[in-house]
């Protein structure tokens, strides 16, 4: 009796888990970009007056959305607004376990009422931790909602 109530628990447990919802990402895509490139920037602009900028950081990239009053581009609005340590979501690196960052990912712009979606299309990557990086794949970015 114990077993069978142990295995209908973990029967359910785990049809919870794998139907949690994909976030959306349906919107206009809004760049797309090889994950391997080296290139200085990427660059994309919303109907809002968004911009999206993308930039290589470290091994990865790091996506960032700047409002049309801040035309230096002072603040990341996918940063959040208050104190944060470690690994932002908009970084896509390839020594980021897919647990921690998945794709797709849905990040709220700060101060608008939108998203983007981050997603990785067949991702490549060489080496381990800190020798990782991108070898093929592409990054899509999508606006959400707005």
């Amino acid at each position: 009796m114990r077993s069978r109530l142990l295995a209908c628990w973990l029967a359910a447990l785990s049809t919870f888990l794998s139907a949690a919802p994909e976030p959306s990402c349906s919107g206009p895509l809004l760049l797309k970009m090889p994950l391997a490139s080296r290139k200085a920037t990427f660059k994309a602009r919303a109907a809002s007056g968004v911009s999206i900028i993308v930039v290589p950081d470290t091994d990865g990239w790091e996506v960032q959305a700047f409002g049309a009053a801040d035309p230096h581009h002072k603040d990341n609005l996918l940063y959040p607004a208050d104190n944060w340590h470690g690994a932002f979501p908009c970084q896509v690196q390839p020594s980021l376990a897919p647990d921690i960052f998945p794709s797709p990912r849905v990040i709220p712009i700060r101060g608008v009422n939108a998203s983007l979606c981050l997603r990785l299309l067949s991702p490549q990557v060489q080496g381990t931790s800190a020798s990782a990086h991108f070898t093929g794949g592409s990054l899509e970015v999508v606006w959400v909602g707005g």
